[in-house]
């Protein structure tokens, strides 16, 4: 080792210190990161390619393998799509990765179309079309003035008429957003073009084009192909501040930080705090104190614990305790009040997986999903990196960060991050 590579280790070191500790964890998901710096905190990360065959295959039965990776619900695979000029010369087809530009340098409008629509859309099936319009227009005259239309129409022939269209797609001169649902017709032999009309001097950009099967529109653009989707959740599983609580006659619930504020105006009163539907498993409780303030008397009370409407503790002060599920089932916790004057203090309410009582306190977060798009699904012996591939940004939380993989076949992942905790 030289003097300058030990002088370049010696600042990397100080460059980790200053922002944490070097960890780095693996195996299948679920995947926990302990004690994240910040928000942004993850390093590097690895997803391993696996592949299984449920059965064994045989000449007269052959088994599919399946990888890592779920279809996206975007049917329109823009590397396929076969785009026409229908009767322009001075004009340019570009194809974009999310969807088609259209240049058009003549004085009047031009058609264009899609040839190859069967080869992504079905007979008789209904579909709903996103896509994102855009208009510049090169000289005076052009653009809508010189018989624009953004609207495609399914039709039978290569011209752009009303008496050739089947159906259409969009409304004319319509910008920005566009949303629009159709179904195919019964016969699709007749079914040949997806045309549009460009006005003179402009240039339009359909971005962003998703077709989705269905009568409900995609949420947010997926390209064609693959995604794996890793979503990012902290380990506290009650939300306080989503209302997951309900409240009787003389009741009041308030959120105050990280407590729950319950005040009691009638005699002989119960609150519920709804901490949802839990999966089977063991489970920690920790409840930093429950105070009840009665005629300015502090004191401690009882909280609940209910499991499908059955009782199956009762606790009172700091609480620090397990319990155990057999099945997915409803877990609450009830606080009891007997004097109208009475009001009470929940906080710092963590329930999460395992049974470390000494688990401290961290607040929930709401769980994020980063999806990784691929062309294809991630085979056994492939990897894809986030540094050498350009994958996206995995968001952490301060604290606990929990990676689960929603896939059918799950990969193996590896994740490098800082820490405030040395391994």
């Amino acid at each position: 080792m030289n003097y300058l590579h030990r002088k370049k280790l010696a600042f990397m070191s100080i460059v980790n210190q200053v922002k944490g500790f070097v960890r780095t964890v693996s195996g299948l998901p679920p995947i926990t990161l302990e004690s994240c710096v910040d928000d942004k905190s993850v390093i590097n990360y690895q997803i391993y390619g696996n592949s299984v065959q449920d059965g064994e295959p045989t000449p007269d039965n052959p088994v599919e393998i399946v990888s890592v990776g779920e279809r996206t619900s975007n049917i329109f695979d823009y590397k396929t799509v076969m785009l026409y000029r229908n009767t322009a010369t001075d004009t340019t087809i570009t194809q974009l990765e999310n969807g088609i530009v259209i240049e058009n340098f003549e004085q009047n409008a031009n058609y264009f179309s899609i040839r190859n629509v069967e080869t992504f859309l079905k007979p008789n099936t209904t579909y709903t079309v996103t896509m994102d319009v855009y208009e510049e227009i090169y000289q005076s005259g052009g653009g809508s003035g010189g018989s624009m239309s953004y609207c495609w129409h399914l039709q039978d022939n290569t011209s752009y008429s009303n008496n050739a269209k089947i159906l259409a797609m969009g409304k004319a001169y319509t910008k920005g957003h566009v949303t629009t649902t159709f179904t195919t017709p019964e016969n699709f032999d007749t079914l040949k073009y997806l045309a549009t009309r460009v006005g003179g001097y402009s240039k339009v950009t359909f971005a962003n084009i998703h077709f989705k099967e269905g009568d409900t529109a995609a949420e947010d653009y997926e390209p064609y192909g693959y995604k794996i989707p890793i979503t990012a959740s902290g380990k506290n599983l009650f939300d306080i501040s989503a209302g997951f609580y309900s409240q009787y006659g003389g009741l009041q619930n308030e959120v105050i930080g990280n407590s729950l504020k319950i005040t009691c105006s009638v005699a002989s009163r119960g609150s519920w705090l709804n901490i949802g539907t839990l999966s089977a498993g063991t489970y920690t409780l920790s409840v930093d104190s429950f105070i009840k303030f009665a005629d300015g008397v502090e004191t401690d009370e009882y909280l609940t614990v209910f499991v499908n409407d059955k009782s199956i503790k009762r606790l009172s002060g700091n609480i620090k305790t397990t319990f155990t599920l057999t099945d997915t089932s409803e877990v609450s916790l009830y606080a009891t009040f007997y004097n109208t004057s009475d009001y009470a203090l929940i906080k710092n309410v963590l329930i999460c997986e395992g049974d470390d009582v000494a688990t401290d306190y961290e607040p929930y977060h709401e769980p994020i999903t980063t999806n990784i798009y691929l062309n294809e699904p991630l085979a056994q012996g492939q990897t894809i990196s986030y540094k050498e591939d350009n994958l996206p940004d995995l968001p952490t939380f301060k604290g606990t960060t929990i990676y689960t993989i929603d896939t059918t076949v799950q990969p193996t992942m590896e994740v490098t991050y800082y820490s405030t905790v040395k391994e």
